[in-house]
């Protein structure tokens, strides 16, 4: 390919084709008019990323409709096992339990309707983060945590409570008239539950749908997404679409390319932004120019930074065979391309002075990763590694800072999860001779083991048939087995004096039980024979 020497075309055609690039990329268009409706859109609501942006909220819209509809089976975190005494499955949710107690209802069965209410109601204020489970023991410490935490229905909560144990825990019979008026006062605090959530699920897509739209904003007033600023693919304010695209219509060489400066055949021009991965005065680049290369050097700061080569011109430098021609960067920008052409017209005059196959874009710095660093002691540059994140595309980065915030309100939400977790001591139903064993369990540490003695003693007497002072000659006129065994008990208690040790204290429940065992068997037996005759 033979060098060109091309005739620059006049400001005129220049600027009719300038213009024809930024209508078809959308830069002059301030509002499009639809006759149909009558409404104006603006320009950005033109722009592909805005649809993308749109189909992406509908989309997020429809995922978050879906999240919050079956948040109900997944949401909670927490897992609860169970509450006063009812067991939490996976698939339980409060709507279950509640349904539940209607069914209660239904069959007249109030007090059963009442727990299953209670139950489904401390469930939704858990799974609404209300009222955390994990953090209260008793019904009680229920009412005082949630007035720590400015519940507005504390009155209520606390009528719903002593209804709860007066008929559930006292076994009393709850009527129709109560129960409703009970259910009323819980349905006023279910309601409000209810509320809250829906404002947190609007305030949810509202917020979600902002960022979007913040994020949409930011992206089209910095272009394409997908390009960094200064790139012929960079169709945004700080973009160099329009005027590479103006230079190919009007028939010159032009292309992009991310092959480093030195490797390109001297009969080129090489369009570069300075930033930090680019070193002018690197010796392979001096050597380059100093060959005959052309470089066009777009820079934000002065040429101050060029430490070769002679300035015969405003800005234009020599060395060797070849020059280094220095504008501002934002001559060409897209965004300066609409207010004025004039500067640009500028540079295409001064590279039409020079001889040349193919203007390059060279974009090889703005993807480089390598940058350069000055060390002020001997005057020279070192190539440091860059960070990546300095070229992930600006819209990949928005996203990055949206999925921070998201994972920081999560944690903030869940914060009160945090710490040491403080068991539920949850209230059930009492077992059989739950009672029998506490008061058992309190003489035993109180050291009262002779009034222990004493109660199964008596027991066993109240066994022995009316009209028999001495129940040994009961025992021995009925002909029972193990008479020695109750002569032996019978003395013992008699004549007893202070208390036995543990091993005499336990023989003795151990055989007392046995004669008590012995007078059941015999009076089963009569009773068989009665039966039978």
């Amino acid at each position: 390919m033979s060098l060109l020497i091309f005739n620059t075309p006049s400001k005129a055609v220049f600027d009719e084709t300038v213009m024809k690039v930024l209508k078809r990329q959308g830069f002059l268009r301030k509002q499009w008019e639809i006759p149909s409706i009558g409404f104006n859109l603006p320009t950005f609501m033109l722009n592909k990323y805005f649809i993308i942006t749109i189909f992406i909220i509908i989309i997020l819209a429809i995922v978050i409709a879906l999240i919050i509809k079956s948040k109900k089976s997944f949401k909670r975190k927490t897992k609860i096992k169970e509450i006063m005494g009812e067991k939490i499955e996976e698939t339980t949710t409060p709507y279950s339990l509640k349904k539940k107690a209607k069914q209660h209802e239904g069959k007249g069965e109030f007090r059963y309707a009442i727990r299953f209410y209670f139950i489904a109601l401390l469930l939704l204020m858990h799974e609404n983060k209300v009222l955390y489970l994990d953090e209260t023991k008793t019904n009680k410490e229920i009412i005082n945590y949630l007035a720590n935490n400015n519940f507005k229905f504390i009155p209520q909560m606390s009528f719903i409570i002593d209804y709860f144990n007066f008929y559930w825990y006292g076994y009393k019979i709850c009527d129709q008239e109560i129960y409703k008026g009970w259910e009323k006062t819980l349905e006023s605090i279910w309601n409000e539950i209810e509320q809250r959530e829906k404002k947190v699920n609007k305030n949810l897509i509202f917020s979600t749908c902002l960022i979007v739209m913040i994020s949409f904003f930011i992206t089209a007033c910095s272009g394409s997404p997908l390009s960094p600023l200064y790139s012929v693919r960079n169709k945004g304010n700080y973009g160099y679409s329009v005027f590479f695209v103006t230079l190919n219509e009007l028939g010159y060489p032009v292309k992009r390319t991310t092959i480093p400066i030195e490797e390109h055949n001297h009969n080129s021009i090489q369009i570069v932004k300075d930033n930090y991965n680019l070193d002018i005065n690197d010796e392979k680049i001096k050597e380059w120019v100093e060959d005959g290369g052309v470089i066009v050097y777009l820079t934000s700061y002065d040429s101050e930074g060029i430490e070769y080569g002679v300035c015969f011109d405003t800005d234009v430098y020599s060395y060797g065979q070849g020059f280094i021609i220095c504008k501002d960067a934002s001559i060409i920008t897209n965004g300066n391309m609409v207010k004025s052409t004039d500067e640009a017209y500028e540079l295409i005059e001064q590279i039409d002075r020079y001889s040349y196959e193919i203007i390059y874009f060279n974009e090889y710095h703005l993807y480089s990763n390598k940058k350069v660093n000055e060390n002020s002691e001997n005057n020279t540059r070192i190539r440091l590694p860059d960070s990546f994140w300095k070229y992930i595309p600006r819209t990949i980065k928005i996203i990055i800072f949206q999925l921070i915030l998201v994972v920081i309100g999560y944690f903030w939400l869940k914060g009160k999860h945090f710490g040491k977790t403080i068991p539920l001591y949850e209230e059930i139903e009492r077992t059989e001779n739950e009672y029998l064993f506490s008061v058992a369990y309190l003489y035993n540490k109180a050291k009262c083991t002779d009034l222990i003695l004493d109660i199964y003693y008596r027991s066993l007497i109240k066994k022995i048939p009316i009209g028999y002072d001495d129940w040994l000659k009961y025992w021995k006129e009925e002909g029972l087995p193990s008479y020695s065994q109750a002569k032996r008990i019978c003395n013992l208690m008699e004549n007893r004096k202070g208390n036995l040790t543990k091993n005499e204290f336990i023989s003795c429940i151990h055989t007392i039980e046995k004669l008590k065992k012995i007078l059941d068997k015999r009076r089963d037996l009569y009773w068989k024979t009665l039966k039978s005759d």
